[in-house]
């Protein structure tokens, strides 16, 4: 027939893309997963980024920059070299806006990628997401899966063997030995855990990558549904005296004098600004006196770390004020 006549098979060559995913036979090295870079800055430069808050940017990275790279990640383990560069992408975007950032961070990308409940942003760890990631592949091998690639595994590579004791062969594909590196890290919760009770899913596997993380004691007042975003985000900065007050651009070597700027008197440090300067005294007892609760006392945070003591209700009602008043102290 003549449309079998025209039809040609074209013999390809290795490597090639398959749904915008390099496919190759060898390692895959960070020059293939440079298209994915590419997306992530080009997100950026599209943004009317320089008049977002804190708040909104941190918005924009979890659920735009680092959602680009979740359908590569969950295919095959990133270099380690490409997932530094889109973390330095997305630690760049939100301290400056833009793709490029020449000054120390306010607070090392680790903190930032802990969970809000022990002290971070909530900020995806995106080589512990990857991992977390490639082990639903793992899962799908572990569960014998009815997967036709699943079969071709068990008859090329396991043979029969315990896939918790497998070890994989000098002669076996890299793609392989990566999916067998993912075992090893998720080995310990794939035993305890998914084996039996829980089937595995991309979350539950991050969380237990991320189990060891404590609960810091003001989670509960920063992060309420009361306060404001980015009233939450000048407070969590404060709480780590990360603001750039005089003081703190001193030690980084900038030329500026250390007076207060609100009051004239004292050095402008993160305890002299929000707790002992004059106008910012003031501040407090205004607030207290609208909420009902006029006093004189010592304010700091250890007074608002009080306020876990009392009901949610009341706790999140009487914290708002109080973080919005730290950050409005700061903007003036």
């Amino acid at each position: 027939m003549w449309f079998l006549r025209a039809a040609r098979m074209v013999e390809g060559q290795l490597p090639f893309k398959y749904l915008g995913i390099p496919m190759s036979s060898k390692r895959l090295r960070s020059v293939d997963c440079q298209l994915l870079v590419d997306k992530v800055v080009a997100r950026i430069r599209g943004w009317g980024t320089r008049k977002l808050s804190y708040a909104g940017r941190i918005v924009l990275v979890q659920s735009v920059l680092q959602s680009v790279q979740s359908y590569w990640a969950s295919i095959f383990l990133l270099p380690k070299k490409v997932v530094k560069s889109i973390d330095s992408i997305c630690r760049n975007f939100l301290w400056e806006g833009n793709e490029c950032y020449t000054h120390p961070p306010p607070v090392n990308w680790e903190t930032v990628c802990r969970k809000k409940r022990a002290g971070g942003l909530g900020l995806k760890d995106l080589f512990a997401f990857n991992v977390a990631a490639v082990g639903k592949v793992v899962w799908w091998v572990f569960s014998n899966a009815n997967r036709l690639w699943v079969q071709l595994v068990h008859h090329i590579y396991i043979r029969g063997q315990n896939w918790s004791e497998y070890v994989v062969g000098s002669d076996a594909s890299w793609s392989w030995k990566r999916i067998c590196k993912v075992k090893g890290l998720l080995l310990e919760g794939f035993l305890r855990q998914w084996q039996d009770q829980l089937p595995y899913t991309i979350k539950r596997g991050y969380n237990w990558l991320k189990h060891d993380e404590d609960t810091v004691g003001w989670y509960s007042i920063v992060w309420n549904r009361f306060n404001c975003p980015k009233h939450s985000v000048i407070c969590w900065l404060s709480l780590y005296n990360r603001l750039y007050t005089n003081c703190r651009q001193i030690r980084l070597g900038r030329m500026v004098d250390a007076t207060c700027l609100l009051c004239g008197q004292g050095r402008e440090d993160h305890q002299h600004l929000f707790f002992e300067c004059r106008l910012s005294k003031e501040c407090v007892y205004l607030v207290q006196y609208w909420l009902g609760r006029p006093t004189r006392e010592k304010f700091n945070w250890t007074v608002i770390r009080r306020l876990r003591q009392c009901s949610v209700l009341v706790r999140m009602t009487l914290s708002a004020p109080f973080l919005g008043l730290v950050h409005h102290i700061w903007m003036a």
